[in-house]
């Protein structure tokens, strides 16, 4: 999460709109977390039962020599 948000986020035109302070991402797990959902929705699918998009990455994306 912390790669994604300081990648979306570090742009200097992106944080303006989106109204973060880019000096707290680096400070807080937290404001991190909060800040990926400004520009990630919740879950990937609508509906009960879906996962979180952060989860959702994770299994998604994992290291394929591992399995």
């Amino acid at each position: 999460m912390t790669m994604l948000v300081q990648a979306n986020l570090r742009d200097k035109g992106m944080a303006s709109y989106l109204r973060v302070n880019t000096e707290r991402l680096d400070a807080s797990q937290e404001y991190r977390s909060e800040c990926f959902y400004k520009v990630f929705p919740r879950t990937v699918h609508s509906g009960k039962k879906q996962s979180e998009t952060l989860h959702w990455i994770y299994t998604r994306t994992a290291d394929g020599r591992a399995l």
